[in-house]
């Protein structure tokens, strides 16, 4: 073990090698003739004065460092005579030492602990929620819900998550159209890692979408259907033959939907229930009406 390293641990273990107390001990150590031999008090300030430059040390501050490094259990003292003696050795250094490390290790799973619960809570919170709720609490006034768009795959997806997935309830369906897919195929598993709370929360999904063949069906979806099922989520997946343009979205008829609005650039919408329910109706109904009449999904090499 180097010396850096030494010191590091050291540190970590509450120990400044800097420090008054440890030079007590290095003193202690320096004055024995071997490990484990008991001696005075003044043989341990004499070597101690000889480390300072033979400067005279104040015995009652010399006294309280040693009853300290006495007290954390880095020094035995033996009692029995007139005059008190001190020793140290590796065993009495290792005893020490050992409920250190114990300690402190106990200390960082706490700290682990706090870190992954913050994380966690952080994970679940949406900005444009948290600052709906500032705004609440800043001016008593409730903010009214009102729709706001985002551009690009990341930006949809940051409204499903903030707008959808995080207001979905156990045993609820949350329903999607797939044909905007092909707008931007680099879908990956960081982007939808939410999707395994829904599967915690016992949210299902059911997806849509209209494709030209199967094998085109198979092409844009699948990678999809593969993250969705790795993440736990209960998941249909049906699909159609391509007719008349119908609505994009992602949602349920609860709360709103993400509508996507542009497919070439990506561009969505959040529309909440209460800001034009004669539309989230529709859609929703449309989507079911279509879903019914669709055929599942069958790949290559397993059935959706």
């Amino acid at each position: 073990m180097t010396y850096q390293s030494l010191e590091e641990i050291l540190e970590l273990l509450g120990m400044d090698v800097a420090s008054k107390p440890v030079d007590i001990l290095r003193a202690l150590l320096n004055a024995q003739s071997e490990l484990g031999v008991f001696l005075e008090f003044s043989d341990i300030r004499t070597e101690l004065e000889s480390l300072v430059d033979g400067k005279s040390l104040d015995r009652s501050l010399v006294h309280r460092q040693l009853k300290s490094l006495i007290e954390e259990g880095y020094v035995r003292v033996d009692n029995s005579g007139y005059r008190h003696r001190y020793m140290t050795n590796i065993s009495t250094l290792a005893n020490v030492l050992e409920k250190k490390i114990s300690e402190y290790r106990i200390f960082l799973k706490e700290e682990i602990d706090r870190i992954d619960k913050d994380l966690y809570l952080l994970d679940q919170t949406d900005a444009s929620d948290l600052g709906k709720s500032l705004i609440e609490l800043m001016s008593g006034m409730k903010s009214e819900e009102r729709p706001h768009f985002a551009s690009g795959l990341d930006g949809l997806l940051r409204l499903v998550k903030g707008e959808v997935q995080s207001k979905a309830r156990r045993g609820e369906t949350i329903k999607a159209t797939a044909d905007w897919l092909n707008t931007e195929a680099d879908l990956k598993p960081e982007q939808v890692a939410w999707i395994s709370d829904l599967a915690t929360r016992g949210v299902k999904m059911k997806v849509l979408g209209q494709f030209r063949s199967a094998k085109e069906a198979q092409k844009r979806v699948r990678k999809l259907y593969d993250i969705m099922q790795i993440l736990g989520l209960d998941i249909e997946y049906r699909i159609r033959p391509l007719k008349k343009a119908t609505y994009q979205f992602v949602g349920f008829k609860r709360i709103g939907i993400v509508l996507v609005v542009s497919e070439n650039p990506l561009a969505s919408t959040w529309i909440p229930k209460q800001s034009n329910p004669l539309l989230i109706n529709h859609a929703i109904e449309t989507f079911d009406r279509d879903f019914e009449a669709a055929e599942p999904i069958i790949f290559d090499d397993y059935h959706v």
